[in-house]
């Protein structure tokens, strides 16, 4: 399961279950220096987060869990609240720890699982008269968004958690509805939340909630009227910067609770498989309606109607994010080749256009024979007489197949070519608007990130760059023109230094969908490890 960012549906307290079952899940619980450690609790949570059962360890720090036939999340924590929860297999949160599949009657042993050394965060929270402050939720969370732990307050609004050392951001929310989220320090938004290393004893984390205004609505297809679950609702700033977010459930509804101020609102497919739109239908945050809420304000009806990303109508339209004719780093010299297939039984007129670089826009148009295929060797020199690099955009009225190679071809016959990487070319409905590309490196290796924007009208993308446990090493947005295409090195871009391997990136887009890839390139042959985005969030919801 890949890693789910921040949202406020997630902040939930996970309900006690009865415990059932003919399965077993075992192993043993030791504390920081590998020693037993008994009297750890060991909890089992199915897939939707509820406690279905839990162990004390024994002297040993053993433990068996007796468990319905099912899949599983499990973790581990101190009662006495001295040490950091384990989730299994070192994962930084529950919703990334890996997942245990029990048949009937089977047993899986050797579950086992290591308590890290914490370290105390306290603060206080406090809130107009009336709400009980012990039923305030503070959290902390890693900074790829997924949740280390969380703690009630007590009646006099005070909290601490356990924590390993690292660097989190921290929320205090109501569970009940009553107060708006704020983030530290005195923030409303998850991406500009303060950044707090821990690495000892944190004092003074301070939050100051107030009455929220409650917003309601629903999301549903615009096709046919069917809800949409896990569609991501936010509000924005009046310049379109996003601000508190959910998702849908599954009936398409959702609430958002938001302190006083004026308000846009989006939804957004995670998938990718519907268009993003401002309520109520603008494709931008410029032409959306404004909300003034004041404090105790009920707003209803906030209802969107998405519509299926899909292809213009009568064509077979494809895009291929990258094609190059251009020098590169240690004598390298890349160039791209295509290969057109038709598959119908007469002959079919593919428009090839050059678009996203300073030598576009240019077209051509080739004949590809009945159930034939063309190859157009070096795309940007033998079609357009141009070198740099771009993307290509490909249509028809018949269905076709493309795709390309783009390789190191050398001047110098005595420097090593290599076979390359290949780039499909790709329909507007495989698209995102949130895309992770992992196992990008920084070392003698050099990691290309590559967008392109298909759309008509300008997108700001958000990129984030972050260490295999969560950690940010950078960020930036930048804003893409309609149909531009960019292409850098993402550590040079976010000013990351070397070395560093097995990094991964995000790119966020709340205005539009958009294509993406990265390259890996070896520093000394030019060989290229091409890696194509996944939506992140997961398709799960």
């Amino acid at each position: 399961m890949k890693t789910r960012p921040f949202c406020l549906t997630l902040l939930i307290l996970f309900s006690a279950l009865p415990a059932v079952g003919q399965s077993f899940i075992s192993g043993r619980v030791t504390g920081p220096s590998g020693s037993a450690h008994p009297g750890a609790i060991v909890a089992a949570y199915n897939t939707a987060g509820e406690l279905i059962q839990t162990q004390v360890t024994s002297f040993d720090g053993s433990y068996t869990l007796s468990l319905p036939a099912a899949t599983y999340r499990v973790l581990a924590y101190d009662p006495s609240g001295n040490l950091a929860t384990s989730y299994y297999r070192d994962a930084s949160s529950f919703e990334t720890s890996a997942l245990l599949t029990v048949a009937p009657g089977a047993s899986l042993s050797g579950v086992d699982m290591r308590l890290l050394p914490g370290f105390r965060v306290t603060g206080t929270v406090s809130a107009p008269a009336g709400p009980d402050l012990s039923q305030v939720i503070v959290a902390a969370y890693n900074l790829d968004g997924t949740r280390r732990a969380f703690e009630k307050t007590d009646s006099m609004g005070t909290f601490g958690i356990v924590l390993p050392a690292g660097a989190y951001k921290f929320v205090a929310y109501d569970d009940r509805g009553a107060l708006a989220p704020v983030f530290y320090a005195n923030q409303r938004s998850f991406e500009s939340a303060v950044t707090v290393l821990v690495n000892g004893p944190v004092a003074g984390i301070f939050f100051s909630l107030e009455t929220g205004a409650r917003v309601t609505g629903r999301v549903v297809s615009a096709e046919n009227g069917q809800p949409l679950s896990g569609i991501e609702v936010a509000s924005h700033q009046l310049d379109g910067t996003r601000l508190l977010h959910t998702l849908t459930d599954a009936q398409g509804n959702f609430t958002l609770i938001l302190p006083p101020a004026t308000y846009k609102f989006s939804a957004v497919d995670q998938d990718g498989e519907f268009s993003p739109v401002f309520y109520p239908s603008s494709s931008s945050a410029a032409a959306a309606p404004t909300f003034s809420l004041t404090a105790g304000q009920v707003l209803q009806s906030i209802d969107f109607a998405l519509s299926r990303v899909t292809d213009p109508a009568g064509l077979t339209h494809l895009y291929v994010p990258g094609v190059a004719n251009t020098p590169g780093a240690n004598n390298t010299y890349f160039q791209t080749d295509v290969w057109i297939y038709n598959p119908n039984a007469k002959p079919v007129e593919i428009r090839i256009d050059l678009i996203g670089s300073p030598a576009s826009p240019r077209s051509a148009t080739r004949l590809v024979a009945a159930r034939a295929q063309i190859q157009i060797t070096n795309v940007l020199h033998d079609l357009f007489g141009v070198g740099g690099a771009g993307a290509l955009e490909l249509s028809s009225d018949l269905p076709f197949i493309a795709t390309t190679r783009t390789y190191n071809n050398p001047p110098n016959a005595t420097e090593v070519g290599t076979y390359g990487l290949s780039i499909p070319a790709q329909r507007i409905s495989q698209s995102l608007s949130r895309a992770v590309l992992p196992g990008l490196s920084h070392d003698s290796r050099r990691s290309n990130v590559g967008i392109l924007n298909p759309h008509d009208h300008a997108i700001l993308v958000r990129y984030e760059l972050l260490t295999p446990g969560g950690a940010l090493l950078g960020s930036t947005e930048r804003t893409l023109a309609p149909k531009q295409w960019v292409q850098d090195n993402i550590f040079l871009l976010l000013g990351v230094a070397p070395p560093i391997d097995h990094a991964y990136a995000r790119l966020i887009s709340t205005g539009g969908s958009f294509f993406s890839y990265a390259a890996v390139v070896d520093g000394k042959s030019g060989d290229s490890t091409l890696i194509l985005p996944e939506a992140d969030p997961p398709d799960e919801k």
